[in-house]
């Protein structure tokens, strides 16, 4: 009996459950019977060109159907592009529109529910016979494409060409070419192009079904651009590198670098550029092909100033001697020597611009000294000169030993090298004076000198000093007699 009670109650409460969820909406956003705002929203994107396949700027873009976009009309940017988002599924219409171009209606169909449309447009341009208005054509040209030297790669599109206070704009081509369809009247133009300086053209008058066709074309200067870099000099430290005069060629444009190599040059116009950096004493470098559009600077890798180096070349005899081989020159203070060759030739690279001491030296002859200018990349030829005979003197002091007369005596040189010629005792024969004897050896070691007086021979070793051009002071010996 319970059971049989029981089954009018199920019944009952499958019934009341059934009318319950008859009544809840539906929640899936894919679902279209779900309420609009439960929907996932659909979306429309897209590109407007002309029928050159330019991008159209200015181009109104307006769409009708369930929902109405914030952004609904909606203007092109330099891109051409559009994008509408959070459109309700249904049927959108989508009308085009852009000065000098026939306006295009679009039945879009329905977007469905979390479709995202992708639809791009082409207008072709309106022709002043059909509409019964004057055609103005003619060209904008940018001035960094100008500078390119391949006609190929320039690219003028994209400049926008408004007519002042109509409202109406198109845009050039590749080449830079525009048209306007006008009613008869005076218009002013306005030129603009991104990182480029705006034009405003002189008025224009145009007749009804006329072409006009402007004689020169519109050229628009880049914003100027500024070229940065730094400089570095072959042998110097770190806050050296000042005072480096950097230029661009066939400008005016010239800047010093700072202690640190850094240099800015403002104020340059689009166009590809040789720039060039010098320093007096440093080789100088130039930087071609440097490509200046606009803002932001053009930033140079590190450019490196090797030191200017030159070549120093001459001759040199012997007085008395044919021989002219293994003189020693070099330039005074500085690591360069070189030795002459039998014909007494030499030759010395690689040596940094600037003043030097050239120096000839051999033993057993005085050294020739003389200043020579050396510049970067060039060969400096010294004068030819005979090195004459001597090299080295010795001194001799001798004392009288309280004694009130001069002292008879005579100097004799014991075992002289074969160079010797001959012997001279400079000054007068007053004991208490310093003698200076020449030639004397400059080879190590030293030569016995004998000195005579009436009390008999005084014998001693006098060393003689000097290795090549590098000459200590004269030697004093002191002879007690």
């Amino acid at each position: 009996m319970a059971q049989r009670r029981s089954l009018p109650s199920f019944l009952m409460l499958l019934a009341l459950g059934a009318t319950a969820c008859s009544e809840v909406p539906a929640s899936n956003p894919y679902d279209p019977e779900a309420p609009a705002e439960v929907q996932r929203k659909a979306s429309l994107q897209g590109v407007v060109r002309g029928p050159d396949e330019v991008a159209l700027v200015g181009a109104v873009v307006t769409i009708t159907g369930p929902t109405d976009p914030d952004n609904n009309p909606l203007t092109t940017g330099e891109d051409g592009a559009f994008r509408f988002v959070d459109l309700v599924p249904g049927r959108y219409v989508m009308r085009v529109e852009h000065s000098g171009h026939e306006a295009r209606e679009i039945d879009l169909g329905a977007l469905g529910t979390g479709e995202a449309v992708s639809r791009d447009v082409t207008l072709d341009p309106l022709r002043a016979d059909s509409v019964g208005q004057a055609r103005l054509s003619g060209v904008a040209l940018k001035q960094g494409e100008l500078a390119l030297a391949d006609e190929d790669a320039r690219d003028h599109s994209g400049i926008t060409v408004e007519v002042e206070g109509a409202g109406l704009r198109t845009v050039t081509n590749r080449a830079g070419a525009f048209d306007l369809f006008l009613n008869p009247g005076r218009y002013t133009l306005v030129l603009t192009a991104p990182n480029h300086v705006r034009i405003v053209s002189d008025p224009i008058e145009v007749t009804a079904g006329a072409t006009v066709t402007l004689d020169a074309p519109f050229e628009l200067q880049s914003d100027p651009g500024a070229i940065v870099g730094v400089v570095r000099l072959e042998g110097r430290a770190e806050g050296g590198f000042g005072d480096v005069a950097v230029s661009l060629a066939n400008t005016s444009l010239t800047t010093l670098t700072e202690p640190d190599g850094a240099f800015r040059l403002d104020g340059v116009a689009a166009g590809v550029y040789t720039l060039r950096a010098a320093r007096d004493g440093f080789e100088t470098q130039v930087v071609r092909g440097v490509v200046v559009e606009s803002d932001p600077d053009v930033a140079l890798e590190p450019i490196e100033l090797p030191i200017a180096r030159g070549t120093v070349e001459g001759a040199f005899g012997l007085a008395a001697s044919p021989q002219a081989g293994g003189i020693a020159v070099e330039l005074a203070d500085t690591g360069f020597r070189a030795l002459t060759n039998e014909a007494g030739a030499y030759r010395i690279d690689g040596v940094a611009e600037g003043e030097y001491t050239l120096r000839a030296c051999l033993q057993g002859y005085e050294p020739d000294t003389r200043a020579v200018t050396v510049r970067g990349g060039e060969t400096t030829v010294a004068p030819p000169a005979d090195a004459p005979v001597a090299l080295a003197r010795q001194q001799i002091r001798l004392v009288d030993g309280g004694r009130a007369t001069d002292t008879a005596f005579t100097v004799r040189f014991d075992a002289l090298p074969a160079w010797v010629t001959a012997v001279k005792v400079e000054g007068d024969l007053d004991p208490a004076e310093r003698r200076d004897f020449r030639p004397f050896g400059a080879e190590a070691g030293g030569l016995d000198v004998v000195l005579a007086d009436g009390e008999g021979p005084r014998r001693l070793t006098v060393q003689a000093r000097g290795d090549g051009c590098r000459l200590s002071d004269p030697l004093t010996t002191v002879v007690e007699l």
